[in-house]
């Protein structure tokens, strides 16, 4: 170093490092991206479910969602004139077959929470689960007593 700044050759020995540094830690973080896509996907079902619950809570209303396993979509029914028709305005869709790495399923593909927060199903539980690429996967059980519960495959 001279006294009036950094020469071009040193500058440039910098940058090199930071970009050979900065390559190397690319293909990590891509291969981190199906787990990301599944954790976000996953995090956004349990927050939609809780939203459902708290719904029927609230409105003393039954909040019906349906999952479509074969478009990775689920809609949220809160049918709020009562008239037991999905009317425009009570369904909301949520489509997750934009999301690459994500495959949904659902069993039974059915469950409704009641005025009181519980679940109207005639199984023991009712779960979706989030499959990505790599073969991991989360499931999102849903219990007659209306506890949401985001679990890891074991």
């Amino acid at each position: 170093m001279n006294r009036d700044g950094y020469s071009l050759v040193e500058l440039m020995m910098v940058v090199g490092i930071v970009g050979v540094v900065s390559a190397s830690a690319v293909p990590s973080l891509m291969s981190r991206k199906p787990q990301r896509e599944m954790k976000q996907a996953v995090w956004q079902i349990y927050m939609d479910l809780q939203q459902a619950k708290a719904l029927s809570v609230s409105e003393s209303q039954s909040v019906t969602i349906t999952v479509n396993n074969a478009q990775d979509q689920y809609s949220i029914w809160a049918d709020s004139n009562g008239n037991g028709v999905r009317d425009v305005g009570e369904t909301e869709t949520v489509d997750l077959s934009d999301t690459p790495n994500v495959d949904l399923y659902a069993y039974p593909e059915t469950v409704s929470f009641n005025p009181s927060g519980t679940v109207s199903s005639s199984y023991y539980y009712f779960y979706m689960r989030v499959m990505v690429a790599s073969s991991e996967n989360r499931y999102i059980y849903v219990f007659p007593n209306g506890h949401i519960d985001p679990m890891r495959d074991q």
